[in-house]
Formats: structure tokens, sequence, C-alpha cells
């Protein structure tokens, strides 16, 4: 068997297998999306008759809070492995072309599927401190710049696509720029300043620190 042919069949059962595990990703994702709806409506008869709302809606906060690291650790992690086959896959002329085909595919399912834990677990932490009676209005802002801990929180809250109100409230000490707005040239490196993209019912859909 040729050399080329023996590298091309290899690197086809290789990116197979990619392939099946980017599909057992995403029936694990809509099953936990399934568990944490059913955790929703548990925590919704539970909040009705507990004396101590604040302290269930401080743990639930923190709760979600672990999650989200969790997810985007596990999504580093997903990445980082997948990206040795595609490399070494890459470099092989033979098998580089179908290799970058795949790896776009891999790697757009994989940060949609984790993007939608992240969302549906931001919605459902909204949705059960509603539930235990407390206002996400009310909830404590965060003060000062956006630190390295806090970014993924802060990703989790712009994929609730808030409206540019909701974003000064909860973060007051951050400088919100929106498409019209006049600022200076300057370059901040602090994220003191966050450039915000809007779709077109005025809602914050992305953006960047700036």
């Amino acid at each position: 068997m040729p050399l080329e042919l023996a590298i091309s069949l290899l690197g086809s059962a290789v990116l197979c297998g990619v392939l099946a595990g980017t599909l057992r990703l995403h029936e694990q994702a809509m099953e936990l999306r399934h568990q944490l709806r059913r955790v929703e409506a548990w925590h919704s008869d539970f909040g009705y008759t507990s004396r101590a709302l604040g302290t269930l809606a401080q743990v639930q906060k923190l709760a979600e809070s672990g999650v989200g690291i969790g997810t985007d650790t596990v999504r580093g992690i997903h990445h980082g492995i997948a990206s040795i086959p595609f490399g070494i896959l890459e470099a092989i002329p033979a098998t580089r072309d179908t290799t970058r085909i795949v790896r776009a595919i891999h790697d757009q399912t994989a940060d949609t599927v984790y993007g939608a834990i992240g969302l549906v677990n931001r919605m459902l932490g909204k949705g059960l401190r509603r539930g235990m009676g407390v206002d996400p209005s009310k909830e404590e802002p965060y003060r000062g710049m956006i630190s390295d801990a806090e970014m993924v929180d802060f990703r989790h809250f712009i994929d609730t696509r808030p409206d540019p109100a909701e974003f000064r409230l909860r973060y007051p000490d951050v400088v919100l720029v929106v498409p019209g707005d006049i600022v200076t040239a300057d370059y901040r490196a602090d994220r003191s300043r966050f450039h915000a993209l809007v779709d077109e019912g005025g809602r914050i859909s992305g953006g960047e620190f700036r």
C-alpha cells in the first residue's frame, strides 16, 4: 500500500473519531440541559416554602458561577486535545485541506454546544432566583474593573443580551460605548471601557474591551 494512501486512511480514521466525539458531546449537552430543567422545576417548588430565600439565592449564584467556570475549563481542554491530531494531519499535504474543513466544523460545533450550556445555565440561574423572590434588577452590582476571575461571569452576562441600562446597572464602573458614541482613541488595557455590538432591538450582542 502506498505511503500516501496509508496516511490518508489514517487521517480519515482520526477525523471520524473526532466527529464521533463531537456528536457524543452534543448528546451530553442535551442531557445536561434536560437535567438543568429538572433542577429548575424542583427549585421552583421548593422556593415558595423556604424561609431562607436570600441564602438560597446566594448558594444558587455560587453554583451558577461554578458551572460557568467548569464549562469554560472543559471547553479549553477540549480544544487543546482536539488541536493535537488536527495539527498533525494539517502538516501532511495529502490530508491538509480536508482536515482544515473538518477542524472548522468541529470548532464551530463545540463552541456552539458550550455556548448553549453557558447560556442555559445563566438563564436558569436568573429564573431560579426570580422564583425565590429575588429581583434580578436589584442584584448587587460589580464594583471596579473586570478582573480575570470575573470574565466568565461577564461573558455569561453578555450572552443574555442585556440592554445598555442593564449593563450600566450591573457594571457601573465600566464605561459602556455603543455605536454612535464619541470616545477618545486611547487604548485601555484595564478593562475599564467596553465597546459593545448592538442588535436591531438595541440589546448588546457582543463587543470587546479596548
